[in-house]
């Protein structure tokens, strides 16, 4: 008997502790409800086992997010919409995410309304996402048909996203506080409505419509959008933009090289004055469309394009220009760039780099450049880029030779450019110097005295120990930066013989 009240002493003092020591538990709700905001949405579900008090907070929690994919079975996933249905409180609901749905299911069309019914007739609702899995071989009217009410009875609606989904007929829309709007997939019944959708929403700042069907004449009027994303189909004819504060413009195309951006484009129809960014994607254009487009915005300081083809002699004419970036494209030439303004250029898997010889470039202060085809002799000088800081080289082909002569130069890095046999590098304020690859022929090297330097060497192919040119070749080679260099590290290939250890042990380095 004596044991047993003592056990359930212990007991009663075991809890005592830990409700002493969950000091978590006693915060208040929102604060909670802060905290399970900050984990996934699964691991947020798991705290409703802790305690009562959890399960209460889970009960109330302003934010469902669902994803069908996370299921194995489609009846685990209905079930899991019917328990949310009953037991979650839904009146207070801000968020709710039901992600990658797959359609054709009556069933969870009529639960998705349930949802709907609910959290659209409260008007605390801030960010709606319905987004379902694009099936191509689904028919018309096997899509979910979204509400009318959703775009008339939920005032205090910040944010929408919509996937997969179709519109019938107009309605009234009346979304006052709606800022974000995003559209992928969807069908339109009939055009207008998204017009009358854009409209009804007064101080929307971000608007992306992908690959939508039923539209075919795009007119977007509005006066507080800032961000604009478009995605081609193939039914559009023509595009009417009045939007005088838009900063940012993709235009994206569904399938590879459409080639009819330039007839929806008219310069007559486009005022968007005040657009810094541009984006483009899987285009097929002449040079001269290229420059029509880019003089439709005459403000643009950022040009993004990729996966576009462009034919014939490139040239890219901006005065504002400040940033260019171009991946994944073809050009028959080399592109030729004249933005006095350029302070960046980025090229990444492109058919043809930039001309850049006996180009100049008063304001540009990085050159990013990887598995392009560049110059058989790249110069790099002061004439040319003055006030260049970075320089990145990366699986460049067709380069034999670089030359740099930069007094601003303080970042180079060469990596893996196998036709490089020579090189030499006059820059006075160098720090940092990364090179891997084969060891190649150096005229010179004068950079900083708090230069440090990287090298990844790779040994030369048919190479053998008794090869005396080459190895005289290797210490040369290090002899440079052992007189510019404050630090070197260097890491050998495996396929570098042994010797070279011995060669750069002789010089005082050390080697990984």
């Amino acid at each position: 008997m004596d044991q047993i009240l003592v056990k359930k002493a212990r007991i009663g003092m075991e809890k005592k502790v830990l409700q002493e020591e969950d000091t978590i538990s006693s915060l208040p709700d929102h604060i909670l409800h802060e905290i399970m905001s900050l984990l996934p949405p699964r691991y947020a579900a798991i705290t409703s086992v802790l305690s009562h008090r959890w399960l209460k907070i889970w009960l109330t929690f302003p934010s469902i997010q669902l994803d069908e994919t996370k299921f194995r079975k489609r009846e685990q996933f209905l079930h899991c919409l019917r328990a949310t249905l009953a037991h979650r409180n839904l009146l207070n609901l801000q968020k709710l995410r039901l992600q990658r749905l797959r359609a054709g299911s009556l069933e969870l069309y009529q639960l998705i309304n349930r949802f709907m019914d609910v959290v659209l007739s409260k008007g605390a609702l801030k960010i709606l996402e319905i987004t379902f899995l694009h099936y191509a071989h689904l028919r018309y009217e096997q899509l979910y048909v979204l509400s009318k009410e959703m775009f008339s009875l939920c005032s205090s609606l910040i944010a929408l996203r919509i996937e997969g989904c179709r519109f019938e007929g107009c309605g009234p829309v009346n979304l006052p506080s709606l800022k974000t709007l995003l559209m992928k997939n969807v069908i339109f019944e009939n055009q207008d409505f998204l017009q009358e959708l854009i409209q009804g929403c007064p101080v929307l700042e971000n608007l992306s419509t992908k690959y939508s069907n039923g539209i075919k004449n795009l007119r977007v009027f509005h006066p507080t959008l800032q961000r604009f994303v478009l995605g081609f189909c193939g039914e559009m004819e023509s595009l009417e933009l009045d939007v005088p504060c838009v900063k940012s413009i993709k235009f994206k195309a569904l399938d590879h090289f459409y080639d009819e951006l330039t007839q929806v484009l008219r310069y007559e129809k486009i005022w968007a004055r005040n657009v810094q960014t541009l984006r483009l994607k899987h285009f097929t254009m002449r040079s001269e469309e290229l420059h029509n487009i880019i003089s439709i915005f005459p403000k643009i300081e950022k040009l993004n394009m990729r996966c576009c083809e462009v034919l014939g002699d490139v040239k890219v004419l901006s005065n504002s220009l400040t940033t260019l970036r171009m991946s994944a494209c073809i050009f028959q030439e080399e592109v030729e760039i004249e933005a006095p303004n350029l302070q960046a250029i980025t090229y990444l898997h492109n058919s043809r780099g930039p001309k850049l010889d006996n180009m100049i470039f008063r304001h540009l202060t990085r050159i990013f450049l990887a598995n392009v085809q560049v110059s058989w002799i790249l110069c790099i000088n002061n004439s040319t880029c003055p006030n260049l800081e970075s320089l990145d080289l990366i699986s460049c082909k067709n380069m034999k030779k670089l030359r740099i002569a930069s007094s601003k130069l303080e970042s180079l890095n060469v990596s893996e450019c196998e036709d490089l046999e020579f090189f030499m590098i006059v820059a006075l304020q160098l720090s940092y110097f990364s090179y891997s690859g084969q060891v190649v022929s150096t005229y010179q090297i004068v950079a900083s005295m708090n230069l440090q330097v990287m090298l990844h060497l790779k040994g030369p192919q048919g190479y053998h120990d008794h090869d005396e040119t080459e190895l005289h070749k290797f210490t040369q080679f290090l002899h440079k930066f052992d007189v510019s260099a404050k630090a070197v590290t260097i890491r050998l290939s495996y396929d570098c013989a042994m010797v070279y250890v011995f060669a750069i042990n002789s010089i005082g380095f050390d080697c990984t």
